[in-house]
Protein backbone atom coordinates (compact mmCIF):
# COMPACT_ATOMS: atom_id res chain seq x y z
CA UNK A 1 0.00 0.00 0.00
CA UNK A 2 1.32 3.58 -0.79
CA UNK A 3 1.76 5.82 1.40
CA UNK A 4 0.48 9.32 1.23
CA UNK A 5 3.70 11.09 0.54
CA UNK A 6 4.53 8.78 -2.45
CA UNK A 7 0.98 9.20 -3.82
CA UNK A 8 1.23 13.05 -3.54
CA UNK A 9 4.69 13.21 -4.85
CA UNK A 10 3.85 10.49 -7.95
CA UNK A 11 0.95 12.96 -9.43
CA UNK A 12 2.72 16.33 -8.54
CA UNK A 13 0.25 16.64 -5.98
CA UNK A 14 2.02 20.12 -4.48
CA UNK A 15 -0.39 21.28 -2.38
CA UNK A 16 -0.96 18.04 -0.60
CA UNK A 17 3.16 17.55 -0.45
CA UNK A 18 3.52 21.08 1.14
CA UNK A 19 1.09 20.12 4.00
CA UNK A 20 3.04 16.96 4.40
CA UNK A 21 6.46 18.91 4.62
CA UNK A 22 5.25 20.99 7.17
CA UNK A 23 4.58 18.12 9.05
CA UNK A 24 8.48 16.98 8.47
CA UNK A 25 6.29 13.79 7.33
CA UNK A 26 8.37 11.05 6.01
CA UNK A 27 11.16 13.97 3.66
CA UNK A 28 13.93 11.25 3.24
CA UNK A 29 11.65 7.96 4.22
CA UNK A 30 12.10 5.12 1.77
CA UNK A 31 9.27 3.33 0.33
CA UNK A 32 9.50 -0.49 -0.14
CA UNK A 33 11.79 -0.32 -3.38
CA UNK A 34 14.21 2.01 -1.05
CA UNK A 35 13.20 4.65 -3.16
CA UNK A 36 12.63 8.52 -1.37
CA UNK A 37 10.46 11.34 -2.35
CA UNK A 38 13.28 13.29 -4.06
CA UNK A 39 13.72 10.29 -6.07
CA UNK A 40 10.68 9.33 -7.03
CA UNK A 41 10.28 13.50 -8.30
CA UNK A 42 13.05 13.34 -10.37
CA UNK A 43 11.83 9.72 -11.60
CA UNK A 44 8.06 11.08 -12.70
CA UNK A 45 9.71 14.35 -13.90
CA UNK A 46 8.35 16.90 -11.12
CA UNK A 47 10.55 20.07 -11.02
CA UNK A 48 8.25 21.63 -8.56
CA UNK A 49 8.20 18.80 -6.56
CA UNK A 50 11.71 18.78 -6.48
CA UNK A 51 11.99 22.30 -5.56
CA UNK A 52 9.82 22.15 -2.71
CA UNK A 53 11.88 18.36 -1.50
CA UNK A 54 14.75 20.14 -1.90
CA UNK A 55 13.89 23.77 0.10
CA UNK A 56 12.47 21.13 2.99
CA UNK A 57 15.90 20.05 3.42
CA UNK A 58 15.31 16.76 1.75
CA UNK A 59 18.82 14.92 1.74
CA UNK A 60 20.26 14.86 -1.88
CA UNK A 61 22.84 12.85 -1.31
CA UNK A 62 20.81 9.88 -0.15
CA UNK A 63 21.51 6.56 -2.28
CA UNK A 64 18.60 4.44 -3.41
CA UNK A 65 18.75 0.90 -2.50
CA UNK A 66 16.65 -2.20 -3.40
CA UNK A 67 15.12 -1.67 -6.83
CA UNK A 68 17.67 -2.67 -9.46
CA UNK A 69 18.58 0.16 -11.63
CA UNK A 70 18.18 2.20 -8.63
CA UNK A 71 20.38 0.97 -6.10
CA UNK A 72 23.12 3.13 -5.06
CA UNK A 73 21.92 6.15 -7.05
CA UNK A 74 20.67 9.55 -5.67
CA UNK A 75 18.10 11.36 -7.32
CA UNK A 76 20.62 13.66 -9.39
CA UNK A 77 22.10 10.39 -10.80
CA UNK A 78 18.49 9.33 -12.08
CA UNK A 79 17.67 12.57 -13.23
CA UNK A 80 20.58 12.42 -15.72
CA UNK A 81 19.78 8.73 -16.82
CA UNK A 82 16.34 9.85 -17.61
CA UNK A 83 17.05 12.69 -19.46
CA UNK A 84 15.69 14.74 -16.97
CA UNK A 85 17.85 18.17 -17.20
CA UNK A 86 15.49 20.54 -15.29
CA UNK A 87 15.52 18.27 -12.40
CA UNK A 88 19.36 17.11 -12.98
CA UNK A 89 20.07 21.26 -12.66
CA UNK A 90 18.51 21.67 -9.81
CA UNK A 91 19.83 19.12 -8.15
CA UNK A 92 23.27 20.41 -9.17
CA UNK A 93 22.93 23.36 -8.16
CA UNK A 94 20.68 23.32 -4.84
CA UNK A 95 19.65 26.82 -5.66
CA UNK A 96 16.10 26.92 -5.48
Amino acid sequence: MKREWQIAVERGDAATLDVLLEQRDHLDSRDRYGQTALMLAAINDHAEIVRLLIAAGADTDREGSGAPGFAGKTARDLAKDLGRKTIADLLNSEDV
